[in-house]
């Protein structure tokens, strides 16, 4: 009997790689592949996974996709669909990251991955722009509020 023919192609890529990395045995890959499937199942993210598995993440991917797993895309998808709706609307990363609670890193990673046109680009700007000089007059009436008050408050 032939030993490649009795492998389906796939599986004995995965398994052959994961066996050439640490020198595993076909049943402890299968482990290893059903445990990935249930830490999946169970919550964890790919990237959470490829910790704990010392595996890439793309690596837990490509198991993931082996074994037919239905991927739930991460937040960041329904976050850039929103985004050039909010940039039309007015609102700048700062806000878009208070609006969705992540990270301002996290909404200009979206945008870099959205590729936006020139004119959306330059109305982000545009709204960076005013939400930063609407920030440094609050600044600037907060400090004039806290002298005055200051001034008015007798010493005892």
């Amino acid at each position: 009997m032939d030993g490649g023919a009795a492998l389906d192609a796939p599986r004995h890529f995965i398994d052959s790689a994961a066996m050439a990395e640490k020198q595993i045995s076909p049943y402890r890959a299968a482990q290893q592949r059903a445990k990935v499937v249930r830490l999946y199942t169970k919550g964890k993210t790919c990237a959470e996974i490829a910790v704990l598995m010392k595996r890439s993440r793309q690596r837990i991917a490509q198991i993931l996709d082996y074994e037919q797993v239905e991927r739930v895309p991460g937040p960041h998808v329904g976050r850039r669909l929103e985004i050039p709706r909010l940039i039309t609307q007015g609102m700048c990363g700062m806000d878009m990251a208070r609006h969705y609670g992540c990270s301002v890193d996290a909404i200009y990673a979206d945008i870099r991955a959205l590729k936006l046109t020139t004119p959306m680009k330059a109305q982000l700007a545009a709204n960076r722009s005013r939400a930063q000089s609407i920030a440094r007059k609050q600044a600037a009436e907060a400090l004039r509020a806290k002298a005055t008050k200051a001034k008015k408050k007798p010493k005892a």
